[in-house]
């Protein structure tokens, strides 16, 4: 759960460049709110569990306007709130530093007592911006729950991970290379790699412009993205992973939600900011 401070500037700055910001504009983020705020707003029941420092009162309302249940979320009122700096150029390109602070304290007592609550049938959603990963995952198989993973940002410790545990990657064409050590030009390529890397797992892969890809081992397609104005690229990827996990929850077959999820990330990107530019799933089913 992030704040997220978003500059507008005319291109991405590059290294020992210094360049001015025409606007500052301050959003409810973090990739495990902006998720959890889809799959509410598709209409999943989902608790949120993590941790917040002080000053963090529109995180959780923005949760709980999602139909989030937040009563797992642990308030650390001496430690700072997550929060990323964002360039967003014209061209709606983004480039996102992150900040962890309270995001990177959950302990085991903390996932002990989140654990209790769930079980068979139940699935953990999971992305890199907190710590604990290993032992989240861990727990989830403990209890019988299926693991989905976004594996953002990427980092070194990411391979140290017990991945054969995940069920449903949820990466796009950056996350998919650095994993399976292909290139982002080769979708298929990168696809083959990841699924002799983890054979039982599913694959969903996003491509910007490009579309999307899903692989599970028996079925493979690629499909085209929606033509868009875009505005700000900022939680597309969110988007469409809290919409295809809603609807495969739904019991939606893969190009379906597929489908589902490429409809909610277009109208996502043609908004500004991360969480406040997630559709409501009425807004989807009306495209």
């Amino acid at each position: 759960m992030n704040m997220d401070y978003v500059y507008r500037v005319e291109h991405i700055t590059e290294p020992g460049e210094t360049q001015k910001s025409s606007d500052l504009t301050v959003y409810n983020g973090g990739k495990g709110l902006n998720q959890s705020v889809a799959l509410g707003r598709a209409g999943v029941f989902v608790y949120h569990a993590g941790n917040v420092g002080p000053h963090a009162e529109s995180l959780l309302q923005e949760l709980a306007e999602a139909n989030v249940d937040t009563t797992l979320v642990r308030r650390l009122p001496d430690e700072p709130t997550g929060h990323t700096v964002i360039l967003l150029d014209d061209a709606g390109e983004n480039a996102i530093t992150v900040c962890g602070g309270a995001n990177q304290l959950i302990t085991s007592e903390q996932i002990a007592n989140t654990f209790q609550y769930f079980g068979e049938g139940d699935v953990l959603l999971l992305q890199n911006e907190t710590n604990a990963l290993k032992d989240l995952m861990a727990a989830a198989v403990n209890h019988g729950m299926r693991v989905v993973f976004n594996p953002s940002p990427i980092d070194d410790d990411l391979l140290s991970l017990p991945l054969d545990t995940v069920d449903t990657f949820v990466v796009n064409e950056v996350e998919a290379a650095a994993l399976s050590g292909g290139s982002p030009d080769e979708p298929e390529d990168m696809l083959n790699s990841l699924r002799e890397m983890f054979p039982t797992a599913r694959v969903v892969m996003t491509t910007g412009v490009a579309g999307s890809w899903y692989d599970d081992g028996n079925e493979r397609f690629h499909q085209e993205a929606l033509p868009v104005d875009v505005v700000d690229t900022t939680g597309a990827g969110d988007t469409f992973l809290g919409y295809y996990l809603a609807g495969r929850l739904e019991g939606m077959a893969p190009r379906g939600a597929m489908a589902l999820a490429g409809r909610a990330a277009a109208l996502a990107v043609g908004r500004p900011g991360a969480a406040p530019s997630i559709p409501t799933r009425a807004q989807v089913d009306a495209t």
